[in-house]
């Protein structure tokens, strides 16, 4: 009777040794797959910041552009009264100057 309670206290605690085994490999898989993600994130953010500063430097010369073509618009306006000539075309740039 002890030797089969004895056998199956052995037995219990190596199951339980070999569960621990298998949660600390498990846990190291978790921590590989985290510092994984963890890095991607981070070039990720990297290049989302980059991607946010061309964008802000694009949008700064289209506004630049669009300034430009409204003043052009509007000298180009001003001279074809002035002249009583016909308007510069879109595309052609302007044809009085």
């Amino acid at each position: 009777m002890l030797r089969a309670e004895a056998r199956q206290r052995l037995e219990i605690r190596r199951q339980q040794s070999q569960f621990l085994r298998n949660e600390v490999n498990n846990n190291r898989e978790i921590e590989a797959h985290i510092s994984i993600i963890a890095r991607s994130s981070i070039r990720m953010r990297d290049d989302y910041n980059k991607l946010l500063k061309t964008v802000d430097e694009l949008t700064s010369e289209v506004s630049k552009l669009l300034y430009r073509h409204r003043c052009h618009t509007e000298v180009c306006h001003e001279m074809t009264v002035f002249l009583n000539v016909t308007p510069c075309s879109l595309g052609n740039g302007c044809q009085h100057f």
